[in-house]
């Protein structure tokens, strides 16, 4: 589990948890035409909670913790091969974050769907942002 902390008082604000394991093909109603048609299962790294403490809400704090996520999970798949980070999410509220995050939902729950992000895209946005924060 990792946590955000806060240096003033050491007050835990957030926190998540990433696991590895993988998701069944047939839960993909549209299917990606690549390498994994092949497979019954594709390797994700699985974003197993995430909670931001209600006092901290909606200051970017879950932002901050997923960018830390995607990250994590950059790194992981330099080393592994993963296909997805994906998640299970809550409500309706945690839904459209999730969406607004660039992850889809691959169930059809009405309210609290699995959803993933390809790890090609997170690939491209830990690159972008590692481009951004480089000094010539």
């Amino acid at each position: 589990m990792f946590e955000a902390v806060l240096e003033a008082d050491s007050r835990v604000v957030g926190y998540y948890a990433l696991q590895i394991g993988n998701e069944s093909m047939d839960a993909l109603p549209n299917k990606p035409n690549d390498y994994t048609q092949n497979y019954q299962a594709f390797p994700a790294v699985h974003l197993g909670f995430l909670g931001v403490h209600r006092e901290y809400q909606r200051k970017g704090i879950g932002t901050v913790l997923l960018t830390d996520i995607f990250e994590k999970v950059y790194r992981i798949s330099e080393i592994a091969g993963m296909y997805a980070l994906t998640l299970q999410s809550y409500d309706e509220d945690s839904t459209a974050f999730y969406k607004g995050l660039g992850f889809e939902a691959y169930t059809d729950h009405p309210t609290s769907p699995k959803m993933l992000v390809p790890i090609r895209i997170i690939r491209e946005l830990v690159g972008e942002a590692s481009e951004l924060t480089e000094v010539d």
